[in-house]
């Protein structure tokens, strides 16, 4: 299964193996769920439309991203 994430010409949209899934599903969803049951989400949430469009970053709008080394810095400049 090759999850990615889409700039498509009606806004940013998961696919799973090149098809296209429901505007309702997102990444938070998937991994919300006990993991014998993400085949079944899967399958019930892809639409019949092949991804297409720019690659875009493998995150939901809502989680944080944090980035290691930006404390390091900051120590290291105020040493």
């Amino acid at each position: 299964m090759y999850l990615t994430r889409h700039l498509t010409s009606y806004g940013p949209r998961w696919a799973v193996d090149k098809h296209c899934m429901a505007e309702t599903f997102s990444l938070s969803l998937l991994l919300s769920i006990p993991a014998h049951q993400a085949e079944s989400l899967i399958e019930a949430l892809q639409i019949d439309r092949t991804a297409e469009g720019d690659l875009l970053a493998p995150v939901d709008a809502e989680q944080e991203i944090w980035a290691s080394g930006v404390t390091y810095l900051r120590s290291r400049e105020a040493r």
